[in-house]
C-alpha cells in the first residue's frame, strides 16, 4: 500500500510536477563518508529509480529463505520456522517493535532533558525525495560497504580467496556458507565472528554520531536511538543481506512519511488510512516486544531446535 501510494502522490498532487522540475546533485557514499558528485540528476527520474530498487528488494524478500508463502504455511501447520525466517514474515514484528522501543527511549530522554530533535520543515516533494533516497544511500554507506567489506576481508584472510568477496556485500550469510565459515543459520549468535561484532559496534556508533554531525536538526538524544537502529540494521544485513536492511530502513523513513503526506494532501479516506496504519503498527510492535522478551527468557540460544519445514540447503539456493 505504501509503495502504491508513493506513485499515487506523483500523479494526484503537485509532488510529481515539482520533482520533474527540479534537479539535485548525485550523492554517493562509502565507509561512513557521504559525498556529493558533480553529476546532477532529475529528481523524478531518481525517485522512480529508487522505487524500482525497493520493488526489487520486496521481490527478493518474498522469495528468499523458503519463500513468504511457505513460511506462512509452516506457521499455520505449527511446523515452526528456521533460525532465519523469511524477512517479510519477520519484518512487521522487528520493525514495529524497534519503532516502539525508539519512541519509548525518545520519551524517556526528553523527560531527562536530553532532546532528540527533528528534521526541519521541508516542501512535500523535498521531504518525500530525501526520505526515499536516504535508506539506499545510508545502507550502502554505513552497512553494506563497511560490514560487507569486513566479512569479505575475513573470508580472504581465512580462506585466501577473493571468489566470495563480491557476494559478501549482497549476502554475508551466503558468502560465508560458500566459504565454509560458520553462519547464523547454523550456529546462531556464534555464527558472528568477533570482527563482525566490531564492525557492528563501529557502524552503529558512527551512524548515531552522523545524525548529529550532519546538522539536519537532530540533537544529542538521536545518538542513542540512531545507534540502536543502526545496530539492528547491521544485524539484519548480516543475517539476511542488503535487501532486508534497506527495507527495514525504508520502513522508518519512507513508509510513515508517505501515509502522512497521503492524509495531508489527499485527505478523506487517506487520513483514516494513516490512523489505522499507526494503530496497527503500535499493536504489532507490542506483540513483537512480547515475543522478543519471551524468546530471551525461554530460549538459551537463538533458534533452538525448532522443526524446519524445509532444508537449509534449499533456503540458500533462493538467496540472491
Amino acid at each position: 500500500m505504501a509503495m502504491v501510494l508513493g506513485f499515487v502522490l506523483l500523479v494526484s498532487t503537485s509532488i510529481g510536477r515539482d520533482l520533474l522540475e527540479h534537479e539535485g546533485p548525485l550523492v554517493l557514499g562509502v565507509f561512513f563518508i557521504p559525498f556529493r558528485t558533480s553529476m546532477r540528476v532529475n529528481l523524478l527520474t531518481s525517485y522512480i529509480g529508487l522505487m524500482a530498487i525497493y520493488s526489487i528488494c520486496f521481490v527478493v524478500a518474498f522469495r528468499a529463505h523458503g519463500g513468504f508463502l511457505q513460511n506462512l504455511r509452516s506457521l499455520s501447520r505449527g511446523s515452526g520456522l528456521p533460525r532465519i525466517p523469511n524477512w517479510l514474515v519477520a519484518m512487521p514484528f522487528a520493525s514495529s517493535a524497534l519503532l516502539l522501543i525508539v519512541i519509548a527511549i525518545t520519551i524517556l530522554q526528553d523527560q531527562l532533558g536530553v532532546p532528540t530533535g527533528s528534521l526541519p520543515p521541508q516542501d512535500p516533494y523535498v521531504m518525500l525525495y530525501l526520505l526515499a533516497y536516504s535508506p539506499v544511500l545510508e545502507e550502502w554507506t554505513f552497512r553494506i560497504s563497511t560490514i560487507g567489506f569486513a566479512v569479505g576481508l575475513r573470508i580472504l584472510v581465512s580462506r585466501g580467496t577473493l571468489v566470495h568477496f563480491p557476494l559478501s556485500f549482497l549476502s554475508p550469510e551466503r558468502a560465508k556458507a560458500q566459504a565454509g565459515l560458520p553462519r547464523i543459520a547454523d550456529s546462531g549468535w556464534r555464527g558472528l565472528h568477533w570482527s563482525e561484532w566490531l564492525a557492528l559496534a563501529i557502524t552503529s556508533i558512527g551512524f548515531g554520531l552522523a545524525h548529529i554531525l550532519s546538522g539536519g536538526g537532530w540533537q544529542a538524544g538521536k545518538i542513542v536511538t540512531a545507534g540502536l537502529s543502526g545496530l539492528t540494521l547491521g544485524i539484519c544485513f548480516l543475517a539476511y543481506g542488503g535487501y532486508a536492511s534497506i527495507l527495514l530502513h525504508w520502513f522508518f523513513n519512507f513508509y510513515f512519511e508517505v501515509f502522512l503526506l497521503g492524509g495531508t494532501l489527499l485527505g478523506g479516506a487517506f487520513d483514516t488510512l494513516g490512523l489505522w496504519i499507526s494503530l496497527l503498527t503500535l499493536a504489532v510492535g507490542i506483540l513483537g516486544v512480547i515475543v522478543a522478551v519471551s524468546w530471551i527468557l525461554f530460549r538459551k540460544e537463538w533458534g533452538g531446535r525448532a522443526p524446519m519445514p524445509y532444508k537449509l540447503g534449499e533456503t540458500q539456493s533462493s538467496l540472491v
